[in-house]
């Protein structure tokens, strides 16, 4: 009886706690997946730092806006140029509880039970049109990002 209350705690805090989890550019499996009670409401920007910093990951950007995970490709070398009228351009996509999200990450509020997932991610660019967005770039291995 003591193990299946104790089971039942533990499931009852896993599921009452937010969840970061970071994706980078050459692997799916996550490089930091961690749970974090929420005192109060926070929006996925500031909870994404929350747990940055607490964690001691090295990151470049802001409440609205993550430039960088871990050191990963920004600015020119996040350019993927494969002739002027077909590139790819990387950078950080993040979903809430599996679904992408059209708001900078400072307008989004969440929850104790909110699931957030931030993927090292591609925009392809070909002839004019952008053909797809937020690929995962694990998918992908590019040699310039994943050398």
């Amino acid at each position: 009886m003591k193990t299946l209350t104790i089971l039942f705690l533990l499931y009852t805090f896993s599921a009452n706690a937010a969840q970061l989890k970071i994706v980078g550019p050459c692997s799916e499996i996550p490089s930091l997946q961690k749970e974090e009670q929420l005192g109060s409401s926070l929006s996925v920007g500031a909870f994404t730092l929350q747990v940055l910093k607490k964690y001691q990951v090295p990151f470049e950007g802001t409440e609205s806006n993550i430039n960088a995970i871990q050191k990963s490709p920004q600015g020119k070398d996040a350019f993927d140029y494969i002739s002027p009228t077909f590139y790819r351009v990387y950078g950080w996509c993040y979903t809430l509880d599996g679904v992408e999200v059209q708001k900078t990450p400072d307008q989004v509020r969440i929850s104790n039970s909110s699931r957030v997932s931030w993927t090292y991610s591609f925009s392809t660019y070909k002839d004019g049109q952008w053909l797809e967005m937020c690929a995962p770039s694990w998918k992908l291995k590019s040699k310039k990002i994943c050398p």
